[in-house]
Formats: structure tokens, sequence, C-alpha cells
């Protein structure tokens, strides 16, 4: 097996036990673009691919996901979205 996909493994066992209140979702912008954007350039748009990706791996919907990191976001950061 390959060391990046051995990474990719266990990095999706890791996202799966992690506490929920401690996710939080990035790009790895402008290098390493999630599926199915390989070979391009990475933007922060495409972090809705990594919360998809990361929604799958710990089997909840992503609107759920989505407002969980979102308000993560917001006291990691002390922020509030208008």
């Amino acid at each position: 097996m390959a060391s990046s996909a051995k990474k990719n493994i266990q990095a999706r066992e890791v996202a799966k036990v992690l506490p929920v209140g401690k996710l939080l979702v990035e790009t790895d912008s402008p290098f390493l673009p999630p599926e199915p954007h390989r070979g391009k350039r990475n933007q922060p748009a495409f972090v809705r691919f990594t919360l998809a990706k990361l929604a799958e791996v710990r089997e909840v919907p992503v609107e759920v996901l989505e407002h969980i990191t979102d308000s993560n976001a917001e006291t990691c950061f002390a922020f509030r979205e208008n």
C-alpha cells in the first residue's frame, strides 16, 4: 500500500473518533485539492468536499456537520456570522 493511501486511512480513522466539539474543516489551499479536483489548484471553495468526506466518514448528514463545524469555528476564532 502506498504511504499516502495509508495516511488517508489513518486520517479517516482519527476523524471518526475525534470529539465532535473539536472538529474544524479547512482546505490545504493552494496545494492539495480534495477529490474530485486532484491535479487542479486548490481553493477555499473546495472545503465543501472536505466537509462531505468528513460527514461520510462520521456517518452524519452534511448539514448537521456543517452546523457543528460552523459553531466550532465561531467558538475557536471568537467570531459570529451575521
